[in-house]
């Protein structure tokens, strides 16, 4: 009588979906497992009188593990604008611009991008900024933080990745959050959020980047 043989097939685990916040470095490696990369360029926000937040764009990627995912993130500058950031993959691009104090021939205060899937030029429309837009934001807390807007799941992959991203008026800022005014000095920018008004204090821009 054939009594065969029992065979156990290999089952393949699946991938628990991760996040990292990258606030310098050039490249990452995309982890073994991962076939999706969501990944946010968040620009540098500006640190003069009335400074606004950086600019968020945003892509999902198909990616394979062991591949390299390119990006740069934008630098502060105590005296104007912020640097851009932005994430390469595939040969594609994304750049979060940073902010400004002062729009072109007279604008007035703007973000560095709208949010959108490659960012823009945000002046005086503040929709989707990350935050730190005096000119545009309806929410200022009482140490004159202003929060960071979420930009299509920003601030979750922000906390996945360990980040603050709930703003609390701490000492610490959240990510994305403007910063207090001269009235209060120890209530700086988080990362990419505008300095604030009549506060000249710097913050580099981030990239983020989410796995599933």
């Amino acid at each position: 009588m054939y009594l065969g043989t029992s065979q156990v097939w290999p089952v393949a685990s699946a991938f628990t979906p991760m996040a990292v916040l990258l606030t310098s470095g050039t490249s990452y490696t995309v982890p073994s497992g991962a076939t999706s990369m969501k990944a946010w360029a968040v620009g540098a926000g500006a640190a003069t009188s009335s400074a606004n937040a950086g600019g968020c764009a945003y892509k999902t990627w198909t990616v394979s593990g062991g591949s390299s995912v390119a990006y740069a993130v934008g630098p502060s500058n105590s005296g104007a604008a912020g640097g851009n950031s932005t994430v390469t993959y595939g040969g594609v691009t994304i750049t979060g611009g940073g902010g400004r104090d002062t729009g072109p021939s007279g604008v007035g205060t703007y973000s560095g991008g709208d949010g959108g899937a490659n960012g823009g030029k945000g002046w005086n429309d503040c929709g989707g900024a990350v935050g730190g837009n005096f000119s545009g934001s309806t929410t200022v807390l009482s140490c004159t933080r202003v929060p960071a807007a979420d930009v299509s799941g920003l601030l979750a992959a922000v906390a996945l990745a360990g980040g603050k991203s709930t703003e609390d008026c701490g000492t610490t800022a959240a990510f994305g959050s403007g910063g207090g005014d001269k009235y209060n000095p120890t209530k700086g920018p988080g990362y990419g959020g505008g300095a604030g008004r009549n506060s000249t204090r710097a913050v580099s821009g981030a990239v983020v980047l989410y796995f599933t």
